[in-house]
């Protein structure tokens, strides 16, 4: 099963901005291509200490749809990390998920997208950022369903990311306690410098786009919100 894409590039697949002269987030990810891994568009808001442009928001909706490809297969070993199911807490690793109402529409679209292209068994997808700081916004989005080769999905969800957003450095990175397989990329959108990293195993792909953070300071965090936010059997 793979992952839809969105415009910038930064995705990842299953069923399954930058900081610009005016201080305005470029979209993450454009609504896009069907059959990848879809990334949250960008919210056209104004907060505290934080404008986030609507381009930079339709940037991520571009790379998470356009790099989520995910293969769903019914008859097949059960594989490990199957069943899965994801949610969007309140609260995660130290972060608290945006009410602002722009994003909140801006992650309902995504994960929508993310379920019709994938044909996941559910997605998910929010906004996370620590109180009081608007510069270091999260978008996380995932799929459920059962993924016969997780490794692969995992690869044509970052080559779809890369079609929209330049990345560089993609590596693997622990994967922490649920195991499967985890990397992570770096790049920069609209200026501003993001990371980008997504996991997969046999049940479940999921992927955070984090902005002003590098890849050493966005991997355990990820691993965090991945832990936070996955619940199997």
């Amino acid at each position: 099963m793979s992952y839809p894409n969105a415009s910038p590039s930064v995705p990842p697949g299953p069923p399954e901005s930058s900081a610009a002269g005016d201080g305005s987030y470029p979209p993450p990810f454009p609504a896009g291509a069907p059959g990848s891994f879809p990334v949250p568009g960008p919210p056209p808001a104004k907060r505290t200490g934080l404008k986030i442009g609507l381009s930079i928001l339709a940037a991520v909706v571009a790379l998470c749809v356009g790099g989520a490809v995910i293969a769903v297969v019914k008859n097949m070993a059960t594989p490990e990390g199957y069943p899965a199911t994801l949610s969007a807490p309140d609260q995660v690793a130290g972060l608290t998920k945006q009410t602002d109402a722009d994003l909140q529409k801006n992650a309902e679209e995504l994960a929508s997208s993310l379920k019709d292209q994938t044909k996941a068994t559910t997605a998910v997808a929010a906004y996370y950022a620590k109180e009081g700081d608007d510069t270091h916004l999260v978008a996380f989005w995932g799929a459920t369903a059962k993924l016969r080769n997780a490794g692969a999905e995992l690869d044509a969800a970052f080559k779809g990311a890369t079609e929209s957003t330049a990345l560089s450095d993609i590596h693997a990175v622990p994967v922490g306690s649920l195991g499967g397989q985890v990397k992570c990329g770096s790049g920069e959108m609209q200026q501003v410098p993001i990371a980008l990293c997504i996991w997969a195993d046999g049940g479940s792909m999921g992927a955070a786009l984090f902005f002003n953070r590098t890849v050493d300071e966005s991997a355990p965090l990820f691993i965090s919100i991945r832990e936070g936010v996955t619940h199997r059997g």
